[in-house]
């Protein structure tokens, strides 16, 4: 029953800022950047808060919003949490990489494209790659997400990494900065009741400068692996500090 309490807040809460975005938009440009910011931070917030999720951020430090050049975020994808986890993780409004189905929702798809959301056909890989060689250079001065997996694991468990994914910050010639993110599932998806808060683990890494690089199967094979370094070392750690909280030499294994 929250479940579906939670969803209702959540369009209720983009319906109720559409039309104070648009007095903004229309009335005080000077002001609309600062006020959007503040709303979209608020939203992932207040989601976390309705469905009792806190967010336990490593290595935030990571993510200097004040280099110069675009961030392209790539994370494992586990939830419907996971952008409102990022948001907290990094307090930082983001744009990201969405299936274009998305674009077709009433009041979600408003602030999608507010947000700068790339939608892409995943049914059409062709039509996929056009998109995004042309969006990629029209991006808003905000870190683009994107989720290699491709789609959220079921499970937990981290999926394969698509190489596809790799030539976005080449497009976009940006750093990648790779997260590991753990146990959002447990806030939505595998929820049996509400009652007790769910800590969502966050794990930052150091980024990688790929800025200048050639678009080549080389430079898509050092980021991937890349990427995919990062999320293992995250991964067995957790699993580490799980088997020596339990004491039972038991951890999570990919």
């Amino acid at each position: 029953m929250k479940a579906w309490a939670n969803m209702l807040r959540v369009f209720w809460y983009m319906i109720k800022h559409m039309p104070i975005f648009s007095f903004y938009d229309l009335f005080r440009p000077q002001d609309r950047d600062a006020y959007f910011r503040k709303i979209y931070l608020q939203w992932g917030d207040r989601l976390l808060g309705w469905y009792e999720a806190t967010v336990d951020v490593r290595g935030r430090e990571n993510y200097r919003p004040d280099w110069e050049g675009g961030w392209v975020i790539l994370a494992n994808h586990q939830s419907q949490l996971d952008i409102p986890v990022l948001l907290k993780a990094l307090h930082a409004p983001l744009t990201f990489v969405a299936k274009k189905e998305l674009s077709y929702v009433p009041f979600l798809s408003y602030w999608m494209k507010k947000v700068g959301c790339i939608f892409i056909d995943r049914k059409d890989k062709a039509a996929a790659r056009k998109t995004l060689q042309y969006e990629v250079g029209r991006l808003p001065d905000r870190p683009l997400v994107v989720f290699p997996e491709g789609t959220r694991s079921r499970d937990g468990r981290l999926l394969p990494f698509k190489p596809g994914s790799g030539r976005i910050p080449l497009l976009a010639n940006a750093r990648v900065l790779p997260v590991l993110i753990q146990g959002s599932r447990d806030a939505v998806e595998n929820r049996r009741a509400f009652g007790n808060q769910v800590t969502v683990q966050v794990t930052v890494f150091p980024p990688l400068d790929t800025r200048g690089w050639e678009d080549s199967r080389d430079s898509l094979e050092k980021i991937r692996s890349y990427v995919e370094d990062c999320w293992n070392v995250g991964w067995e750690e957790d699993a580490q500090l799980a088997s020596s909280t339990r004491g039972d030499g038991a951890g999570r294994g990919q």
